[in-house]
């Protein structure tokens, strides 16, 4: 029965977004989620991102490795939607003495 099946989709969507929320939610806390992008947002692109890339692996089948293609694009979009990571004071201590400023 096709109904059941999206249904299930459905539910297996909603539960995999509540995850990204979380995991995002969390990062913004610790202000590492750009102001462009709410987690509601950033989670929802992320479901699509996931779930267009598996359509596209379910429509070509033996084109592309699933997990080889979209693992760089989830780390490329994570990387896209994070704030720069602070830079240590010893770090930045360090790169003034090397670079003389």
């Amino acid at each position: 029965d096709m109904v059941s099946v999206v249904t299930r989709q459905r539910e297996a969507d909603l539960a995999l977004q509540k995850l990204f929320e979380s995991v995002i939610a969390l990062a913004a806390t610790r202000g590492r989620l750009t102001p462009a992008f709410s987690p509601e947002l950033a989670a929802r692109a992320l479901l699509l991102l996931v779930n267009g890339s598996v359509l596209d692996w379910l429509r070509a089948p033996g084109q592309f490795e699933l997990t080889a293609t979209t693992m760089p694009l989830v780390a490329g979009f994570l990387e896209a939607i994070s704030t720069p990571k602070a830079q240590p004071a010893a770090d930045h201590a360090r790169r003034a003495l090397f670079l003389g400023v």
